[in-house]
């Protein structure tokens, strides 16, 4: 339960839950000062929490209707540009925002909180108070809980890339080290700044080096599967919906960050792979993975949601929803690859998500992005991007230019599912 609302406001919630459905949109507020401060403290914290540029416009607007207030909106991933008029006088703010981690659990609090407003159960001085004291708070887990969970979900990544034990248990010990550093680099800017490249290096470092002295393995799937929550395989995903929803600067510019990370991610990794092979004075010889039985692939589906829930900081009430999106996205994909190919199946995996999601979203009044988010984590093509990179690096153009291309079609095919399920389901809060 979130601690920003009443008893009362609870008590009213839990009693009309079952007519959500149903609840009639609210009526227009009187326009105020305070109303303009709520809408700029808004877009911040929806920006702030992980709301996509093309939908962080479209949201604004409808809450500046809900307050009474004409506005129009321009995000950008640094920065929100909002022009408001209010009694014949129009005022424009630029909103400087550094990007954030998606942060599911603040994200619905957040729209939690804009509903207690526009349906008058709460005034907007305390709206803008209580989003004051959001952004104030903690993370909603334990740290080991948090670090545990970098290491289950890079298992997954593991298992689901095809490796056997010894990969995955590279995998997971590598998740755990970025488990660490994703920690400390909220204490120290210098290893914010480097957080992604310094990770694979030392991912790279050490699965190389586990390679050539006690365990050999496939370095190439230990690494990553330990680096997959960090591959910028959703913000490839924002950047190509956010052009095809012809949100051109935005887009472009998510899509520029996405390059840069695989570039320096890449980087980290070829030279975490050489300092090993220098300090242990030898070269790694490839290694093929050992299949493992069908079933674990059962095991690591039930442990994926369960990591992705906590990584991404939703409530754990929402785990059902999370766990069944993203169970039928996957599931879906993997049928519709085996049938039709890979763009296709995920096109499928998509779609399906999408629906579940603003379904999900219009019958609870809950942000399409809970259960979505961690869906998409199970069909982006992050690993196929990273993989096409490490082409370039090893010389060999013309796979990688091959593979890449292969990235870009399957992108497209998530994107057109997304957008798919969006046109097909009235939602109250999409994607």
């Amino acid at each position: 339960m979130s601690e920003y609302r009443s008893a009362a406001t609870l008590a009213r919630r839990f009693k009309n839950s079952r007519a959500a459905i149903v609840r009639p949109e609210p009526l227009p507020l009187r326009p105020t000062g305070a109303s303009s401060r709520l809408l700029v403290k808004l877009g911040r914290a929806l920006h702030q929490y992980g709301t996509p540029s093309h939908r962080l416009e479209e949201n604004l607007g409808l809450i500046a209707e809900r307050l009474g207030l004409s506005a129009h909106f321009f995000a950008t991933p640094t920065a929100i540009f909002a022009a408001i008029e209010r009694g014949g006088r129009e005022q424009t703010h630029l909103i400087r925002v550094e990007p954030g981690d998606v942060d599911l659990g603040r994200l619905q609090d957040t729209y939690a909180i804009v509903d207690d407003v526009l349906y008058e159960e709460i005034s907007i001085a305390e709206g803008e108070q209580r989003l004051d004291a959001l952004a104030g708070t903690g993370p909603r887990y334990a740290k080991w809980l948090t670090v545990l969970s970098f290491g289950l979900a890079a298992a997954g990544a593991g298992r689901f890339l095809g490796g056997g034990w010894r990969e995955i248990a590279v995998a997971a010990t590598i998740g755990l080290v970025v488990g660490v550093l994703a920690l400390l680099r909220k204490r120290a800017v210098a290893i914010a700044r480097l957080f992604a490249p310094a990770s694979a290096f030392l991912g790279s470092l050490l699965a190389t080096a586990i390679a050539l002295t006690v365990l050999p393995h496939g370095t190439h799937l230990s690494v990553i599967g330990g680096l997959i929550v960090l591959l910028p395989g959703l913000s490839l995903t924002l950047a190509m919906t956010e052009l095809a929803t012809g949100h051109l600067v935005s887009g472009t510019a998510r899509l520029t960050g996405a390059g840069m990370l695989f570039v320096s991610m890449g980087f980290g990794v070829a030279i975490g792979a050489r300092c090993a092979e220098g300090i242990m004075g030898s070269t790694l010889t490839p290694m093929a993975p050992v299949l493992l039985p069908g079933w674990t692939e059962w095991v690591a589906l039930l442990a994926a949601p369960l990591a992705l829930t906590i990584l991404f900081q939703a409530r754990f009430r929402e785990l059902p929803f999370v766990a069944v999106t993203a169970w039928t996205a996957y599931l879906a994909a993997r049928q519709g690859t085996a049938a039709w190919g890979p763009e296709l199946g995920v096109f499928l995996g998509a779609l399906l998500a999408g629906l579940l999601s603003n379904l999900y979203s219009r019958v609870l009044r809950r942000p399409a992005s809970v259960p979505m988010v961690p869906a998409l984590m199970m069909l982006v093509p992050g690993a196929m991007g990273f993989g096409s990179l490490q082409f370039f690096l090893d010389s060999e153009i013309v796979p990688g230019v091959e593979l890449a291309f292969r990235v870009l079609l399957v992108a497209v095919s998530l994107v057109t599912g997304i957008l798919v399920a969006n046109v097909s389901t009235r939602r109250s809060r999409g994607f």
